[in-house]
């Protein structure tokens, strides 16, 4: 498995954030990302975007290699370096930022995991304190016990909803998008477990080193 990761612009990213970051075989900074990824203490091979959110500093003692688009693009950086990962070969990618930005930019990030393009790869996000996946088949959790874990549908209705290890499962059942039932359920033990049947759902553990 060829894992990426790509670093995206906002706040500094606190140390916990990269706990459990499994090593990478590529990194790709979206833009901004590049210093994000530097105050960081890690390493980037290639530097994507349009270059406006780059500190020029950043930019100047960069070694990598840069991709560089047109301002007026169709396409975020974040979902340009999605793309190039992929074509690399990345069969995971896990997106790294420091959250607490914009808003329209923090829900951007999040439902661009979901296209179906990326249906073919394991998806995660680790923004701030957070940690996201994106499942359409399974996904194994780990936790603490009591931390907070939240079930979101995307892009329609997700049928065959299954957990274990939360303390309120979920046995067969539907989420619909805009649904709220799968909002601050809890870990049970140390580890769980949430299987989808058709669709896909966003699982979040909001505080997942608080």
């Amino acid at each position: 498995m060829t894992h990426a990761a790509l670093w995206i612009n906002g706040a500094r990213v606190d140390r916990r954030t990269l706990t459990g970051l499994a090593p990478v075989d590529l990194a790709v900074a979206a833009d901004g990302g590049l210093g994000v990824a530097k105050r960081a203490g890690h390493a980037v091979d290639v530097l994507v975007g349009d270059l406006d959110s780059v500190n020029p500093v950043d930019l100047e003692s960069f070694e990598g290699e840069v991709v560089g688009f047109p301002a007026d693009k169709d396409f975020t950086d974040l979902e340009l370096a999605l793309d190039l990962a992929i074509e690399r070969g990345a069969t995971r990618l896990s997106v790294v930022g420091g959250g607490g930005g914009r808003l329209d930019h923090e829900l951007s990030s999040l439902l661009v995991l979901t296209r179906h393009k990326y249906a073919g790869v394991r998806v995660e996000a680790r923004l701030g304190p957070a940690l996201v996946h994106v499942v359409r088949t399974t996904v194994e959790l780990v936790g603490s016990r009591g931390e907070h874990v939240s079930l979101f549908a995307v892009a329609g209705k997700v049928m065959g909803v299954t957990t274990s290890g939360l303390r309120w499962p979920l046995r067969n059942e539907a989420l619909d998008v805009g649904e709220t039932r799968g909002t601050s359920n809890e870990f049970a033990n140390t580890t769980a477990r949430v299987q989808v049947g058709q669709g896909v759902l966003l699982v979040v553990q909001p505080q997942h080193f608080g």
